[in-house]
């Protein structure tokens, strides 16, 4: 049972008064044993990715594909989207050119992305923690586990802090701080961009400025992009640089694997099955973008921030034509805050997609379709089940 205990008013930096309410837990029979476990628990989880992080750095051999591609990007001459294709968006491209200035060998380049990673792990460790609890902490590091060194070898981490800081600042009532993180994680991934809802919903309660702040930054941010590159930035980032086939680990692309004979291919970095026009990969993320815009925004109005988080950024999960593994990686901070708010199905949802996302890559992706396909029957069904507990809710 969770409740709020009142620590005073005060004003915060940005001239707003509030009344800080810090989630408390009300003990009482079999939950005491569950919190006196509390720091056992997150410590092993922390220890965990302690020692995931060090294996990481000790034996990367194998795993760098990724940061290769991102040193290229950042040594290819010209412009970005005109004078060479890319599938990041700006503020990533900006990241990677400023981590090449400084370590220039590619040893140090790889050094400092993973040490990157690694920061960014912890930054969400230490975000959950200090808003939601030890149990929402401990819950992160214990079913983000199966992943991790996934994450540690990519660049999902980052905006995956800067979306849990967006939303940590929003609920601590620093909605103009809260604008400023989760406008530059969508400069690292589109993918935050529906938590803009968030702003919605303060508008909702009478703070006009914050929600105009939002659209302000937003517009300036595209505008700025469109003078940059045209509209080809933005579809070379929503179609992975205009590719064809559907992802064998996306929805519709582990249904064709699974149940046809078509021919795997290899294409824009992953193994692709199939075709599938661009158009048909844009017009996918526009029919999922409001509806996660609704979960957002619902979770925010009835007080079930992870829930709605689940809900918005599964249903985005379950439309794409790409579907990499460490992209359940976005669903994890959110799964962290549900378990916090009691609503322990659907981080338990979320806990066995990972799961069986690692299962199926031990047993190599390709070997095993049927098996991929279940992953994205559960992916459907949690963010169902999601949707469920926020309509449950009001």
């Amino acid at each position: 049972m969770r409740c709020g205990l009142s620590l005073g008013g005060g004003t915060n930096r940005e001239g707003q008064s509030f009344h800080m309410a810090l989630p408390t837990t009300v003990v009482r029979g079999r939950q005491a044993t569950a919190v006196r476990w509390l720091p056992l628990a997150f410590g092993c989880g922390l220890l965990a990715h302690v020692v995931i992080a060090f294996i990481c750095a000790s034996a990367p051999e194998g795993h760098l594909g990724d940061f290769h591609r991102y040193r290229e990007l950042a040594a290819a001459p010209g412009r970005p989207y005109t004078d060479f294709a890319a599938e990041y968006p700006p503020g990533a491209l900006t990241v990677f050119e400023a981590i090449s200035g400084v370590a220039r060998s590619p040893r140090f380049f790889d050094a400092a992305l993973l040490g990157l990673n690694v920061l960014a792990d912890l930054a969400i460790v230490a975000l959950l923690a200090s808003v939601w609890g030890l149990e929402s902490a401990a819950c992160f590091t214990l079913i983000g586990i199966p992943i991790l060194s996934l994450l540690y070898f990519r660049m999902d981490l980052w905006s995956m802090a800067a979306v849990t800081a967006a939303v940590a600042l929003w609920f601590r009532r620093r909605p103009y701080s809260s604008a400023a993180a989760l406008w530059a994680g969508a400069a690292l991934k589109l993918w935050p961009i529906p938590f803009v809802a968030l702003f919605a919903a303060g508008a909702r309660r009478g703070r006009l400025g914050p929600f105009a702040a939002i659209a302000v930054g937003g517009a300036i941010s595209a505008s700025a992009w469109i003078w940059m590159s045209g509209t080809s930035g933005a579809m070379q980032v929503l179609t992975f640089r205009g590719a064809s086939g559907w992802d064998i680990e996306s929805s519709i692309g582990s249904v064709l694997h699974a149940m046809t004979a078509l021919p795997l291919r290899l294409e824009s970095g992953a193994v692709r099955v199939g075709w599938n026009h661009p158009a048909i990969s844009v017009a996918l993320f526009l029919i999922a973008a409001p509806v996660a815009l609704w979960a957002i925004y619902a979770g925010a109005i009835l007080g079930r921030l992870g829930t709605g988080w689940v809900a918005g950024i599964g249903a985005l999960l379950a439309c794409s034509a790409l579907l990499s593994p460490q992209f359940l990686g976005w669903l994890l901070p959110g799964a962290a805050i549900a378990w916090a708010e009691d609503d322990r199905e659907t981080t338990a949802w979320v806990a066995a997609l990972v799961a069986v996302t690692i299962l199926y890559r031990v047993l190599h992706t390709q070997t095993v379709p049927g098996l991929v396909l279940v992953r994205n029957v559960m992916l459907v069904v949690t963010t169902m089940q999601a949707f469920t507990t926020l309509r449950s809710s009001r």
